[in-house]
């Protein structure tokens, strides 16, 4: 994890968190400015992630 840029960091966390969700979905999430740290190509495909959703 030392070696990941924060944006790759952000994509692992969220990641996590929804992998978790579809195991026990919560009913919402509130997510704060999640796309900061990302990189142009991981802030496409987090976009279409919470699109799915």
């Amino acid at each position: 994890m030392k070696q990941l840029s924060g944006g790759q960091k952000t994509v692992v966390a969220l990641a996590l968190i929804f992998a978790i969700q579809r195991c026990d979905p919560a009913p919402f999430y509130l997510f704060d400015e999640i796309d900061a740290a990302l990189d142009p190509q991981y802030r496409t495909a987090v976009g279409s992630i919470l699109e799915l959703k």
